[in-house]
């Protein structure tokens, strides 16, 4: 063997060890998020319980659209690298515009005018105006000892049958 067959060896080494730890590392974050998301579910169900509940007719409730857009470069695979440096700018980029929605309601609580905003929500106006129209209601949870601490329930959003 000489010294070019044993640095051959050794990137191929280094390689199939960086794949790896990669691999573990992406396998602990997933389990990591995993955990976090039943927690705020299990934390979310017992924050509902301690809180008052108003109910929202849908059709108070305003859609509030952010579009925006922006510019990445095209996802290029190791092996069309070498003609990815000749192809002009303009070809390997795209234009990606998207949409960010969310709810805003206003409402009458505790002798005070309060506005109630949601998180983002993943989804096109119209197709929550669509779900809008096959739910009547919905609800907020507030906090009593804390009124700025709410939760915005739009379970019914990730509905598929709806």
């Amino acid at each position: 063997m000489n010294y070019r067959d044993i640095f051959v060896l050794g990137c191929v080494l280094c390689l199939v060890f960086s794949y790896l730890v990669l691999h573990i590392i992406k396998f602990f974050n997933r389990r990591d998020l995993n955990k976090h998301e039943s927690m705020f579910f299990k934390n979310r169900d017992l924050f509902k319980k301690g809180c008052d509940k108003i109910v929202v007719n849908v059709d108070d409730c305003e859609i509030v659209s952010k579009s925006y857009s922006y510019t990445k470069e095209k996802f290029v695979t190791l092996k069309g690298q070498i003609q990815y440096v000749f192809i002009p700018y303009k070809d390997r980029v795209v234009n990606v515009n998207e949409e960010s929605n969310y709810i805003k309601v206003s409402l009458y609580y505790k002798g005070e005018n309060r506005l109630f905003v949601s998180d983002y929500i993943n989804l096109s106006k119209p197709s929550i105006m669509i779900k809008f129209l096959n739910k009547k209601k919905t609800y907020i949870y507030i906090d009593k000892l804390d009124r700025k601490k709410y939760f915005f329930d739009l379970n019914f959003l990730n509905d598929e049958t709806v």
